[in-house]
């Protein structure tokens, strides 16, 4: 258990189950943050990660507009994502942005790497 008592049924779900590798889509049910998912490599790893089935939080600083685009490109695919504004380098406002994606989400996942998800590369990551 998640620890978190009043939660839906779907989310007590996710918090008992863990990914399949094997699974289409390894990282159903999962809450993944990526800090800088708003361009360059952080926003091909927000896409991997949507396309394996993770519910995909695109962090961002001032670039809101570059967020978006990531976002409607992970739902034009099929994937759920969100986008959050946070200076990373401000701890309050990371600690905000954590209770805010726990408390909006019900939970926040650290996916372990595998090399399903290394993004295209065959020696994983």
């Amino acid at each position: 258990m998640c620890g978190l008592e009043k939660m839906n049924m779907q989310t007590k779900a996710a918090c008992t189950t863990e990914p399949d590798a094997k699974s289409p889509k390894p990282l159903l049910g999962r809450v993944a943050l990526v800090t800088g998912g708003s361009r360059g490599l952080g926003a091909a790893i927000a896409k991997e990660l949507a396309d394996a089935g993770a519910t995909t939080i695109i962090n961002y600083h001032h670039a809101a507009d570059l967020a978006t685009h990531v976002l409607e490109e992970i739902e034009a695919a099929g994937g759920k994502a969100f986008a959050e504004q946070c200076n990373i380098a401000d701890y309050d406002e990371v600690e905000r942005m954590f209770g805010r994606i726990r408390a909006e989400r019900g939970r926040l996942d650290t996916p372990k790497p595998t090399t399903d998800l290394s993004l295209g590369s065959s020696s994983g990551m």
